[in-house]
């Protein structure tokens, strides 16, 4: 229980601290924590998520433009592990893995995707 409460803390945090852009790629300032997540050809209404190694949502937003989807977090206020952020698409889900050392996104990998199945 006090797990899942700090959880909540650090996505209430997160989302404080969001600005107004989003790829994941170091800043370029290794202290800073400040990682950009990036996404091409998204639509709006399409889910981005984030969560921990054991799949505890830690955050989650709609896309509200089409095109390019560009923000900064601030990640080290997540606590040290693994994490998957989730792009929920209409007809696949585009993932991308990385991993927070230090309050450092560190180990980004490619981008995943894969089909989306419809239950008849």
């Amino acid at each position: 229980m006090i797990m899942k409460k700090q959880v909540l803390n650090y996505v209430i945090i997160l989302i404080a601290t969001l600005s107004t852009s989003f790829s994941v790629a170091n800043s370029g300032l290794p202290s800073s924590g400040i990682t950009t997540i990036e996404f091409e050809n998204v639509h709006a209404g399409e889910i981005l998520s984030m969560y921990t190694q054991s799949y505890e949502l830690v955050y989650s937003e709609s896309v509200t433009e089409n095109g390019l989807f560009r923000k900064n977090y601030d990640m080290s206020l997540l606590p040290d592990g693994n994490y998957i952020i989730v792009l929920e698409k209409t007809e696949k889900l585009e993932t991308q893995t990385f991993t927070i050392q230090n309050g450092i996104a560190v180990n980004l990998s490619e981008k995943s995707s894969f089909k989306s199945l419809q239950l008849i």
